[in-house]
Formats: structure tokens, C-alpha cells, sequence
């Protein structure tokens, strides 16, 4: 590298250091670092969005009177056991299912299988 070279960096390093703006006489490269960096700060922003609903919600519940806290604790509880209620049917359907196509292949394994191996 170049006396030239080395000096224009280093002068730009100091610069970067005291806060001057540099100037622009090569093409800047690209910014890698600030794109991962926005990417990070979207996924934070998420949570913390998820966190300031949260803690509205928590607000709302605590401002509503007794027979509303009520009212809704058991409004969850109902829709929680729909929940688990479909999920328990989905994985009995799933099972069924499972079941039945077992019974199905050992059925054309035993019954049209033996045909054609018979006729071969």
C-alpha cells in the first residue's frame, strides 16, 4: 500500500474519531453493519410492541371492577378448554386417520398383493 494511501486512512480514522465529516472522494461502501443492525431493531421494536400491549391489557383488568374480572376470567377459561378440546379432537383425528391407513395398506398388501405376485 501507498505512503498516500496509508496517510488518507489514517487521516480519515481521525476524523471518524473526533466526529468530522470525511470527505467524499472514493465511492462509500456499503452499509452492512446498519442493515443487520435495523433488522435487530424491528425485531425489538416487535417485542416491545408486544410488551406495551401487555401491559395495557394488564392496566385494562386491573381498572375493571370485581364482577368484570370475573366475568372475563371465565370467558377465558371457556374459550381455553374450546382450545384444548380442538386440539385433543385434532389429535385423535390424526390418530384415526393413522389407523386407518395402516389397516388400508396391510389390507392391499395381503388381499391384491398376493394377486399379483401369484400371477408373476
Amino acid at each position: 500500500m501507498s505512503s498516500s494511501n496509508q496517510q488518507e486512512w489514517q487521516q480519515k480514522i481521525k476524523n471518524l474519531k473526533l466526529g468530522k465529516p470525511t470527505t467524499q472522494e472514493s465511492t462509500p461502501a456499503e452499509p452492512v453493519i446498519p442493515e443487520i443492525l435495523s433488522g435487530l431493531d424491528g425485531e425489538l421494536f416487535e417485542a416491545q410492541a408486544w410488551q406495551e400491549k401487555i401491559a395495557a391489557t394488564k392496566n385494562w383488568f386491573e381498572l375493571m371492577p370485581s364482577s368484570g374480572k370475573i366475568a372475563v376470567a371465565v370467558g377465558v377459561a371457556i374459550v381455553g378448554l374450546m382450545l384444548i378440546k380442538t386440539v385433543f379432537q385434532l389429535v385423535t383425528s390424526l390418530m384415526t386417520l393413522g389407523v386407518v391407513a395402516v389397516v388400508l395398506w396391510f389390507g392391499y398388501r395381503y388381499f391384491i398383493g398376493s394377486k399379483v405376485d401369484g400371477n408373476n
